[in-house]
């Protein structure tokens, strides 16, 4: 279950880059990294320490996910639209993900992964939605009131054990945003072994984005997809025996649950797939597969063969000095 978890993350970062060098293109950007410019910029890289939630990106690292440059906001309406659609994808992705984590930390039996999208992405959606307004409103309110608004942002974050009780509980989304509070402050003392040695291996990975454009992207889509996964799998796995020991989640008694054991041959192109997504990442982060749309909007349309567009009659050309007109 892991390693198609690995391939969905490599596949939404797939998608986030070609829509970033469609934007750059047809004029539209994606909120709310325009704001960061964390899709295009490479030069907020660096080291740093962090905590992957809900689900592994490349973003996290910051590595850009396009080697476009960048070209302002765009039409914001169209960049709005397409930035919702956006958002609906990243949030059944995100069902999926933490549904199929789900499945492998409770040893429950695997059911198909559209099914985990389609049971936990009306809450995924609103949750993400409100997240977004919610971190969007207090970024804003920081820059133009500085620190005292920072109390928006740290509700946000008591906040965030939201999406992993909505899928380990299977509860509404009010029953976790009441009981998230009263769980986080007991998960931090219990958790912050665990916190530090998350932090220590995204600081070290954070140093994979050094290397030279673009190797930096490849070996980040690859290790931290995997590292990532596991870390937040794990993190799971606690914050379940938390719930189990309070009585959220009944235990699970050996034997009770089912796995499925990959064959040989579908171990074999997963992990194809896991070398091979990234380096469609890169390909289309370098904006090779635009440059055919930029050609054809470029191309004029009296060079199109077979087309000519022309109005005006087609004139001899001048004879140069020196040259002999031929005749006949």
């Amino acid at each position: 279950m892991y390693a198609k978890m690995i391939v969905l993350v490599l596949l939404t970062d797939l998608f986030l880059s070609a829509m970033t060098g469609l934007g750059v293109y047809f004029g539209f950007s994606l909120y709310p990294a325009a704001w960061s410019g964390s899709l295009h910029n490479p030069d907020s890289a660096g080291f740093r320490m962090f905590i992957p939630m809900w689900m592994p990106s490349a973003r996290d690292l910051k590595s850009p996910l396009s080697f476009l440059p960048a070209n302002g906001i765009g039409s914001i309406g169209w960049s709005i639209l397409i930035s919702a659609g956006v958002l609906i994808v990243q949030s059944f992705a995100r069902a999926i993900f933490l549904g199929g984590i789900k499945c492998a930390v409770l040893r429950d039996k695997p059911l198909p992964l559209l099914q985990y999208g389609r049971l936990y992405f009306r809450r995924m959606f609103v949750w993400s939605a409100l997240f977004l307004i919610a971190s969007a409103s207090g970024s804003w309110m920081m820059a133009a009131f500085g620190w005292s608004s920072s109390i928006l942002l740290f509700a946000a974050f008591l906040y965030s054990l939201v999406p992993y009780l909505v899928v380990l509980l299977d509860c509404p989304l009010g029953h976790a945003f009441r009981i998230a509070p009263r769980l986080y402050f007991q998960l931090i003392l219990r958790l912050l072994p665990f916190g530090v040695f998350t932090m220590l291996v995204t600081g070290l990975m954070s140093v994979l984005v050094q290397l030279h454009r673009p190797i930096d992207l490849y070996v980040s889509l690859v290790v931290y997809s995997m590292v990532g996964t596991l870390l937040i799998a794990e993190f799971m796995n606690q914050l379940a025996r938390v719930l189990q020991t309070n009585s959220y989640l009944p235990e699970h008694k050996p034997g009770e649950a089912a796995t499925i054991r990959l064959s040989r041959w579908k171990a074999i192109r997963i992990g194809a797939l896991i070398l091979l997504l990234p380096a469609i990442t890169v390909w289309t982060a370098t904006g090779v597969p635009f440059s055919v749309l930029d050609r054809l909007r470029s191309v004029p349309a009296e060079k199109l063969d077979g087309v000519s567009s022309c109005p005006c009659p087609i004139l001899p050309r001048t004879q140069q000095p020196g040259e002999v007109h031929p005749k006949g």
